[in-house]
């Protein structure tokens, strides 16, 4: 194995810091929580080496003058997590602390960024960071509800993040356009019918729920169609740049309209879960439903949102981390092809298709995901 190739193995492909004043109490047990969710838990490179590093200060280190090193050199996006509390502001060396690294993160650019919380209220005018805050203390959940909720919110960024450092592989030098990536939301597709009441009471219920309790954006048909266009061209769109979430009830299969989009989806290759909200059965069996994560939500109950939520946007994350990760690859031979999930029959066909068309052949790899 080369040297380039074992490097390349090795490097993370987004460091996280996550910063705290000594005297917060819980910091060190939310900065493991951080740290056990992205780095150990399921956010890991097909080579077994972790997609996402997580470093955070420990016990033994929380009094020292230089809290936390961060690798400015790194060649791969930098997110600095700063959980702020009444005791740091009070702290001025810390207060310096703070600004200096905001300060660092501006003259780095697009590529690195403090991401301030707010763990208590009141203390935003105290520290007049320019950076936008995380408003725990505005979340009306507590405990470890609200926890799930940062966490959550934590991989939105970190996604968002993954999708900006991908852009400007491709982009080099367009920080303008950059930026207006960066700030696009990213978008959910809702996928149902409207051949069974549940489908689009549920599909409503979910775009209620992501407008009021997260920065996910959602397309729905019913709403965001526009008035004289076309569906097919409108939903291809759509599709492509957005998370899929078939809604599962029990006339979903047997809707022409949610096999196209389920087609349409695996063809394209996009992150997608099935809701499966079935409540007496399914008229037909679809195979292309399968292959993909599945959450089982009692239609009557509607009670599974921040579940659902935070799913998509593990998916999303895992997408991007995958993308990144191929797209920086070296020795990378120009015939193959990769695939972020297990081939099925859709997308052998999809990429062989691709590949005839371009005149070379193809060789599928998938992540152990």
């Amino acid at each position: 194995m080369s040297k380039l190739l074992m490097e390349y193995i090795l490097s993370p492909s987004l460091l996280v810091y996550v910063v705290w004043h000594p005297d917060f109490d819980e910091g060190t047990r939310i900065a493991q929580q951080i740290q056990d969710r992205f780095d150990r838990g399921g956010f890991l490179e097909p080579t077994g080496q972790a997609g996402i590093e997580v470093t955070f200060q420990r016990a033994d280190n929380l009094g020292s003058p230089v809290p936390l090193h961060v690798n400015w050199q790194a060649e791969c996006p930098i997110i600095i997590v700063a959980m702020i509390d009444g005791g740091l502001v009070q702290d001025t060396e810390w207060v310096e602390y703070i600004h200096d690294l905001s300060t660092k993160v501006s003259v780095q650019g697009l590529g690195t960024s403090l991401l301030p919380v707010a763990m208590e209220p009141g203390i935003l005018d105290d520290l007049k960071l320019e950076q936008q805050f995380l408003r725990w203390d505005k979340w009306d959940s507590a405990g470890e509800v609200r926890e799930q909720r940062f966490i959550s919110e934590l991989g939105y960024e970190f996604a968002r993040m993954l999708r900006l450092y991908l852009y400007m592989l491709n982009h080099s030098g367009q920080e303008e356009t950059g930026l207006e990536q960066h700030l696009e939301k990213i978008h959910i597709f809702l996928s149902h019918t409207k051949r069974d009441q549940d489908g689009e009471e549920i599909a409503k219920a979910i775009r209620s729920w992501l407008q009021n309790n997260s920065a996910l954006s959602s397309f729905l048909d019913i709403y965001d169609i526009p008035a004289g266009t076309q569906f097919l061209d409108v939903i291809h769109h759509h599709i492509g740049k957005s998370i899929f979430l078939a809604i599962h009830t029990d006339n979903y299969s047997s809707s022409q309209w949610c096999r196209t989009e389920v087609i349409e989806a695996k063809r394209m290759g996009v992150p997608m879960i099935v809701v499966d909200c079935l409540r007496s059965g399914d008229e037909r069996s679809f195979p292309y439903l399968g292959n993909v994560p599945v959450i089982r939500m009692d239609p009557a109950a509607k009670s599974l949102f921040p579940q659902i939520a935070s799913r998509l946007i593990d998916e999303v994350l895992l997408d991007f981390l995958w993308r990144c990760r191929v797209a920086v690859l070296p020795e990378r031979p120009a015939d193959t092809f990769f695939m972020s999930r297990p081939p099925e029959l859709l997308s052998v066909v999809a990429t062989a298709g691709e590949h005839k068309m371009q005149g070379g052949c193809s060789l599928s790899r998938s992540s152990p995901q």
